[in-house]
């Protein structure tokens, strides 16, 4: 129908929308294609004016396509754009329809007007349901969004366990180093550099978590493609951001005893066995 792509926001890429004289019952068949059609079947071919079929009714006349628009995932966020046909609806009805209506506002405020247009039209046609694009969008996100919170719940949990074992490993290497530090504290040892000596210590097992875990990331995340979308499972911001936000974790986990250690008090560090 005349008005769909700018009503749902859909772009047009090449030639025209459907307007009211191709709506007309005796009007020649004319169709516009998405991106992925073009791509799939017209590949290096200029797509506007060409004649094409659809075979979904007894008789079914070839018709000029008048436009390219772009891609839609109409089944799932997750799966990619299929080859798509648009057509006018005098030329290939069927039994239901579904009527959209953009609205600044609140669109549920437009469903009495709406609903007493339609049955201004045909007072016979009973109106299954009003929802708003929000509530279909979001069962269709229903799957995916459950998913990345449990995600996140289980990534929040690790990155806690893997701070708090930082904290307890450097405590502990703090206390089994405590005449150590002592001695050094005694000599004349700069807190400062007490307090790099302990995270020395600490980074070098970070570092080497780190690498295990990103080859271990770059290999088998693949196997969250399917909970993707947008965006891919090697994706460089992601593999950027994520070993910086682990270090300064660790970093802050492991800086809290070294912090200890570095204003230990000599003499008593001296005496601890």
């Amino acid at each position: 129908m005349p008005g769909y792509f700018r009503t749902l926001g859909i772009p047009i890429k090449q030639g025209r929308d459907f307007s009211d004289s191709d709506n007309l019952e005796g009007s020649p068949q004319r169709f516009i294609v998405n991106e992925a059609f073009v791509q799939k079947f017209l590949s290096g071919e200029q797509p506007l004016g060409k004649r094409i079929q659809t075979l979904m009714e007894s008789q079914n006349p070839f018709g000029e396509i008048v436009g390219v628009v772009g891609n839609v995932r109409e089944w799932s966020v997750d799966h990619d754009p299929v080859p798509t046909v648009y057509y006018t609806y005098s030329h290939l009805s069927f039994t239901s329809m579904v009527f959209l209506v953009r609205a600044a506002a609140n669109p549920l405020s437009l469903s009495d007007s709406a609903q007493t247009i339609i049955r201004g039209l045909d007072g016979a046609q009973p109106i299954a349901e009003v929802r708003t694009m929000e509530d279909i969008l979001g069962e269709n996100y229903a799957r995916q969004r459950f998913s990345a919170w449990l995600l996140v719940g289980f990534s929040t949990v690790a990155l806690a366990l893997a701070a708090v074992g930082i904290h307890g490993v450097v405590a502990y290497s703090v206390t089994a180093r405590t005449r150590e530090l002592g001695v050094r504290a005694a000599l004349g040892a700069d807190p400062g550099r007490i307090v790099v000596t302990v995270l020395k210590t600490a980074a070098r097992a970070v570092l080497a978590g780190l690498v295990v875990g990103l080859a271990g990331a770059l290999t088998l995340t693949g196997l969250l493609k399917s909970l993707l979308f947008g965006i891919g499972p090697h994706d460089p911001f992601t593999i950027s951001v994520v070993p910086c936000l682990l270090i300064a974790v660790a970093s802050l986990a492991a800086y809290l005893p070294a912090r200890r250690a570095a204003h230990l008090d000599p003499l008593e560090a001296l005496r601890a066995e």
